[in-house]
């Protein structure tokens, strides 16, 4: 997969579809997977599963009702809380799917 240097605010369904394809294409390519290549993977497994484990508890800390997370916030701060808890939220569902995809 391409290094990244910075991940843009915004991106156009052209673009994001432009992306899907080559990471389609990509993955259907023929690999040859070298000890480093299944130890990067390894690593990266056992760093996704520890970061879904600490993203569904800040999600359950958000939804306690008498959690003390929101109390004294401004109206722009419980938004970006909110923001938080969706791109959360999101990325937990983006990695089931990339596990989906994996497993197949």
């Amino acid at each position: 997969m391409t290094d990244f240097s910075s991940v843009p605010n915004e991106i156009s369904h052209k673009d994001l579809n432009s992306l899907f394809l080559a990471a389609v294409q990509e993955a259907n390519a023929p690999t040859s997977d070298s000890q480093e290549d299944l130890g990067d993977k390894q690593r990266f497994n056992e760093l996704l599963a520890e970061w879904s484990t600490f993203s569904k508890e800040i999600i359950d800390l958000i939804h306690q009702k008498h959690s003390s997370i929101g109390t004294g916030l401004d109206s722009s701060q419980t938004m970006a809380l909110g923001a938080l808890e969706v791109h959360l939220s999101m990325s937990l569902k983006a990695k089931s799917a990339y596990e989906k995809g994996a497993d197949s």
